[in-house]
């Protein structure tokens, strides 16, 4: 969402953009205020509540089973896409992955222009950012900004200049020759990917995760996946599993320390208090230290830059 409404600002559109992180070109807002008659709107499929938009489009990233406290099933939650698709108007588009089994599922309920994106789109486009899915997400982008109208080259160009959003493989700074990025992933494929993409960049360095789960009902229903998520990471450690929307028998059935259990190499971190211990002794010069989560692991690294 932040890629593409950059990209339109910079080409002259003016869209309203509404994204779910502050953008550094928004002026570290997570709303742009234009004057066209676009509206680009990062949708939140939790509880369904993107199906209180009217989308003239849809651009359908991935269909990965998530929220797992609301959706008890993996085809309830695809079938909340395809209600989303079905608004679409005749003269509307969908623009969807086709490299995502379910999102391949739903574009076939679109009554719509219907367009999918694989890597053929994706692999040969510069970004100022590194990692696949980001090219990925490039390539929906471009798509997208041509069926509005505006030329590949101009577009392209545009998404060039793109440099991310905050807790996206954000650099939050470095001490001591440690590079500290926080990042917002928790699901396992945003995991992996972006863990990729940090190798990708820092290919020198030493890569130090520190991943706090979210939610005790995603680690249980998710503890598979996650066992495969963090083959890229030099050292893990989990401090504590982030309390959300979690009922007393979920946190009886997991807890940080059985999933590091389950994960090889995971170091149970006791904690943000004793984790910030731990990486006091353990960081050295050339690492990159990578808070990893949707709860407050961030602080980690902020008080890492303060203390050292």
């Amino acid at each position: 969402t932040a890629m593409l409404g950059q990209a339109l600002v910079e080409l002259g559109e003016d869209p309203m953009v509404i994204v779910g992180s502050r953008v550094p070109f928004f002026e570290d807002r997570n709303i742009h205020v234009g004057s066209s008659d676009w509206l680009v709107v990062e949708g939140c499929e939790y509880r369904r509540s993107f199906l209180n938009l009217k989308p003239f489009g849809v651009i359908l990233l991935n269909c990965e089973w998530e929220h797992v406290d609301y959706y008890k099933t993996e085809a309830d939650y695809v079938k909340a896409f395809e209600e989303l698709v079905a608004m679409l108007p005749q003269d509307g588009f969908l623009i969807y992955n086709q490299l995502d089994k379910n999102a391949q599922k739903v574009s076939k309920m679109a009554g719509a222009k219907t367009m999918g994106v694989d890597w053929n789109e994706a692999n040969e486009i510069k970004l100022a950012i590194p990692g696949d899915f980001n090219r990925l997400n490039a390539a929906h982008a471009l798509m997208a900004a041509k069926e509005m109208g505006h030329a590949e080259v101009e577009t392209l160009n545009a998404l060039s200049h793109f440099n991310g959003t905050a807790r996206r493989m954000e650099i939050k700074g470095e001490k001591t020759g440690v590079l500290v990025v926080d990042d917002y992933a928790h699901h396992p494929t945003e995991i992996k990917a972006t863990l990729n993409a940090l190798k990708e960049k820092h290919s020198d360095r030493r890569l130090i995760c520190v991943f706090q789960p979210h939610q005790y009902s995603r680690t249980i229903e998710l503890l598979d996946e996650f066992k495969t998520s963090f083959g890229e990471v030099d050292r893990l450690i989990i401090p504590n599993i982030y309390e959300a929307r979690d009922s007393e028998e979920d946190k009886a059935k997991m807890s940080a320390e059985k999933l590091c259990q389950e994960i090889p190499g995971a170091v149970w971190g006791g904690g943000l208090e004793k984790t910030n211990s731990i990486l006091k002794a353990e960081l050295k010069s050339g690492d990159l230290l990578v808070t990893m989560g949707a709860g407050d692991v961030y602080q980690l690294g902020e008080q890492f830059l303060l203390e050292n």
